[in-house]
């Protein structure tokens, strides 16, 4: 557990200091770390992290997506994210909204929101694998 959120960390660190490939790879270690622990708060503030990293790569339709998957994480368990993370994650919905059409933010979030638990590892290989390419 404290590995998942020190690696977690970690990712907030690098994203702040504007290291996307870094972060990048952060958010999807915590990530896969806390898979072994099935869905939660952890997950979802893991998808969240990769939301922001997807958001400031400008891949708007995949933040909207990871942070859909995460709401019904949330929504399904009962738990919250903390307080950090939900400040995170709502200033990148509010940014998120700012540059999407509401239909295609209703569409994505749908999406990620009906995405299986399985389904949530393509979607950071996606977010991890652009912002390693772009050498952030």
């Amino acid at each position: 557990m404290i590995v998942g959120w020190s690696l977690h960390n970690l990712g907030h660190v690098a994203l702040h200091a504007g290291v996307l490939g870094t972060a990048a790879a952060k958010f999807r270690e915590s990530l896969l770390f806390r898979w072994r622990l099935g869905p939660g708060a952890e997950v979802a503030a893991s998808l969240a992290g990769m939301a922001s990293v997807a958001l400031r790569e400008g891949q708007l339709i995949e933040a909207v997506r990871m942070l859909g998957a995460a709401d019904r994480m949330l929504e399904s368990t009962g738990f919250m994210l903390s307080q950090a993370d939900e400040l995170v994650r709502g200033a990148d919905l509010t940014a998120i909204r700012l540059q999407l059409e509401d239909v295609a933010f209703v569409a994505a979030f749908a999406e990620g929101h009906a995405a299986k638990f399985e389904d949530l590892e393509a979607m950071s290989n996606a977010v991890s694998q652009h912002a390693r390419g772009r050498g952030s």
